[in-house]
């Protein structure tokens, strides 16, 4: 549920143009209507990641655990890269040495690590509510050579 206050958290601390993604349209309407209570000009698109075009100093995301399902937040930490300078990410504790592999030749710059309050959202999911350990990184784009 948060992710949908990503891209208005980024326009109310400054951030001067934000698009936010989602490939579900029904969570954008929600974005849609927080990010007018909040006042804030934001676009919102409804694209699955692999067709998410365009170029941004900084990418803020938060993408499927890969702990869920093996391997779902490599096709986002490759669009980040791809479309970005510097990424910031949310990803379960204990991953830094797989991001740090799998985004080489970029680097890790800064990272944090915080208690992660998740409701329930999901059919997986058992309890009302799940505190877990995530790590939030700071990625900036390097390139071989």
């Amino acid at each position: 549920m948060w992710k949908r206050y990503i891209a208005i958290g980024a326009k109310l601390l400054g951030a001067e143009k934000v698009i936010g993604f989602d490939d579900d349209s029904n969570v954008l309407e929600i974005a849609r209507s927080n990010a007018k209570k909040f006042g804030t000009d934001v676009e919102f698109i409804c694209s699955r990641i692999e067709n998410v075009s365009g170029k941004a100093h900084t990418v803020v995301m938060n993408p499927p655990f890969g702990a869920q399902k093996k391997g779902s937040d490599r096709p986002f930490l490759r669009k980040a890269l791809e479309l970005g300078s510097v990424v910031y990410s949310i990803h379960n504790a204990g991953s830094a040495e797989f991001i740090k592999k799998f985004i080489s030749p970029s680097v890790i710059t800064e990272y944090q690590l915080i208690d992660f309050p998740i409701k329930r959202t999901f059919g997986f999911h058992k309890k009302e509510k799940l505190v877990i350990k995530v790590e939030i990184y700071r990625i900036e784009k390097r390139t071989e050579g």
